[in-house]
């Protein structure tokens, strides 16, 4: 009996033992996109944060330090962020990488590269990589296909990656996606729902973006918060582009406008309720009527719940289509400013639990500052504001000086109406920033500016310069096509 048990015990190994694991490449994500061009196959990127998740064989000796011994710490929770749970860092590597099945199916399909994020912090930013360890397939043009967050076993990997490899048919991807979810997923529903739309499913586009709007906080996961109300925020925007081609779609977004009006003049409304009319209001073009339910309530119930939560909604919708005089007549933008500038390093400053590291949270704090602040830099820019303006700059500058963040000022500057030198020197920065790893809007950013200032010339030698960094064929031709639409040359 104790011999055939330690047989039975020495059965997977000896299973495994003709099992070739995962050949990872050893080239840079470039150089895999041109050997995936010329093998018609996609790549397959293994995103782990630092090197403590390779195999033990594979790692640096002891004495090599991986990471920066004053690598930041991250506070214990953050609203609206929450990493999926990491497993054992070396499940991917002893038991799916190792698994035969998934070996031989990647290694034929796939170029499989492993990047370390330290190691490549462009490639984190281009597909904000936000939780570790990750898997990304990647189209041989550069363009991603399907994002795999956390530990996933054998079975399940590749059941994902021949779903997602396999789809050729955008529905079919996304509603297998929202399936995977369970139904539960809002961004995967949004997804399905723009699929629908794009694909000339008028009435199963609008159905969904409807179960969007109507979903509550149990039955998606998402905590009440910053982030139900942005995908929420989102699904207005999406749903407004179907309105323009579908009148039941505007009929709709109508209907829920003048009932959440009603819903605000009562006092009952939440800040969800809030957010969701100021954007219904500006893809309707009733930004005007929105002012006026706000100038209403300031004067009857000032320190009203709902009257504070309209506010901001409303002052997003003014910057959204340009109106930014209205915007200093709303609110000190300064003031508002430092508020989230005080915010921001409060978070950066709460501690995990002991021993706990959380770079992709901190990368996430300092994105989500920079989105939620750029804003009050375009109304500075747009009224004239010129030293304020700066100064803004400056400190988002101070708390995050990357590719995205410069390309993110030169981007206001252009939206405001009024480029100028500095707004072309942050569009060259992001550029610079980016390396080989340029996205297309950036580079758009940039020649839009030049020709906005009347630089034409330099504009086409900066695209001339500098598109063959955009990998994906399409989009150079959209870039293309869109700088003709701006001229109509």
């Amino acid at each position: 009996m104790k011999t055939l048990t330690f047989i039975a015990s020495l059965l997977p190994a000896i299973l495994m033992a003709d099992a070739t694991p995962v050949q990872f490449a050893d080239l840079t994500f470039d150089q895999a996109c041109e050997v995936a061009r010329q093998k018609d196959k996609f790549v397959l990127v293994y995103v782990i944060k630092r090197t403590e998740e390779l195999p033990k064989e594979d790692r640096p000796p002891a004495d090599e330090p991986t990471t920066p011994d004053d690598a930041p710490r991250a506070p214990e929770r953050l609203p609206d962020f929450e990493p999926l749970p990491e497993p054992d860092k070396d499940s991917y590597a002893a038991y799916t990488w190792s698994d035969g099945t998934v070996a031989r199916w990647v290694n034929e399909n796939t170029i499989p590269i492993r990047i370390e994020a330290a190691s490549d912090p462009a490639f984190i930013e281009q597909f904000e990589v936000d939780t570790f360890p990750s898997v990304l397939v990647i189209e041989p043009g550069g363009r991603l296909r399907a994002r795999i967050r956390g530990f996933r076993n054998p079975g399940s990997l590749l059941e994902e990656l021949k779903e997602q490899i396999a789809a050729t048919d955008p529905v079919a991807a996304a509603l297998a996606r929202l399936r995977r979810s369970g139904g539960t997923d809002l961004s995967a529903r949004l997804a399905y729902a723009n699929a629908l739309r794009d694909t000339g499913d008028n009435l199963g586009a609008l159905r969904e973006y409807a179960t969007c709007l109507n979903a509550l906080s149990m039955e998606t996961g998402l905590k009440p918060g910053a982030k139900l109300v942005a995908v929420k925020v989102l699904a207005v925007k999406e749903m407004s582009l179907l309105a323009q081609r579908f009148a039941p779609a505007r009929d709709e977004l109508l209907k829920r406008y003048l009932g959440l009006k009603e819903l605000i003049a009562s006092g009952a409304a939440t800040g969800e309720d809030a957010a969701i009319f100021a954007a219904i209001g500006t893809h309707l073009d009733r930004v005007d009527e929105t002012l006026s339910v706000y100038r209403q309530l300031k004067e009857t119930a000032p320190n009203a719940a709902v009257t504070i939560l309209l506010r901001p909604a409303l002052v997003d919708a003014l910057v959204d289509i340009r109106r930014y005089q209205e915007v200093l007549d709303l609110i000190d933008v300064p003031q508002h400013f430092d508020a989230a500038y005080e915010q921001y390093q409060a978070d950066a400053r709460r501690p995990l639990p002991s021993g706990g590291e959380n770079e992709a949270f901190r990368a996430f704090l300092r994105r989500q500052f920079v989105e939620s602040t750029i804003k009050y830099y375009e109304v500075l820019v747009g009224v004239g504001a010129a030293e304020g303006a700066r100064k803004i700059a400056e400190r988002i500058l101070s708390v995050d000086a990357g590719s995205a963040t410069y390309a993110a000022l030169a981007a206001a500057g252009l939206r405001s109406g009024r480029p100028g030198e500095e707004h072309l020197e942050q569009a060259k920065k992001a550029v610079e920033l980016a390396g080989a790893a340029l996205p297309a809007d950036t580079l758009l950013t940039l020649a839009r500016i030049l020709k906005a200032i009347n630089r034409s010339e330099e504009a086409a030698k900066t695209l001339e310069d500098h598109l063959p960094k955009i990998k994906d064929a399409f989009q150079r031709e959209e870039i293309r096509r869109r700088l003709v639409a701006d001229t109509g040359t």
